[in-house]
């Protein structure tokens, strides 16, 4: 509870210094601010109360909860629904994918060996530049959410594509549904 707590004071702290270290020149136009997500160096950084258990103690309880249901044989019933997808200029995660997320931790949490690399997607809607660092932004918190069901952060690579990858190529409210998402793909 307290680290959520830590990672939305960190969240907001990083939103203000968005905009106060802004020195850009190109205008977006379509595009509203996006809160500035907590870097690997904060997670690492985040103090866990004596209270609390260590993340190794948390990785253990929920690998224990299920490990029938996440051996490695299920790698792929665990990441069946490879994406989750996002609102319009968001980054934040959406109830609905909660418990694909968890049952994703709990794969990861019980099989530390295994990598995933998560890729964050946009529409084509504004510039290259600015889907870049949303992708990214989705990527990230993607990453930071799983981190904070006790998946370790050296199990865990962001990507960004921007709107250079759609899965729906056209240009309706549909496909760009369809496009903003974060993907899992296995490394090893």
């Amino acid at each position: 509870m307290i680290r959520q707590y830590l990672v939305v004071v960190l969240l907001l702290v990083g939103f203000l210094g968005v905009f106060i270290s802004c020195t850009s020149s190109e205008e977006v136009t379509d595009a509203t601010p996006v809160e500035e997500d907590v870097s690997e160096e904060e997670i690492d950084e985040m103090d866990v109360s004596e209270d609390e258990p260590t993340l190794d103690e948390k990785q253990e309880e929920v690998a224990k909860e299920d490990r029938a249901d996440v051996s490695p044989d299920s790698v792929t019933m665990v990441f069946d629904r490879r994406s989750i997808h996002f609102e319009y200029d968001k980054s934040d995660i959406l109830s609905e994918y909660e418990k694909s997320l968890e049952k994703k931790a709990q794969y990861l949490a019980a099989n530390p060996q295994q990598k995933i690399q998560i890729e964050g997607h946009c529409d084509e809607r504004g510039s290259n530049q600015y889907n870049l660092a949303l992708g990214e932004r989705r990527a990230h918190s993607t990453k930071v959410y799983l981190i904070g069901l006790g998946v370790k952060p050296d199990q865990l690579d962001t990507i960004s594509y921007g709107e250079e990858k759609p899965i729906d190529p056209q240009s309706n409210e549909e496909a760009w549904a369809k496009n903003r998402r974060s993907e899992f793909l296995q490394v090893n």
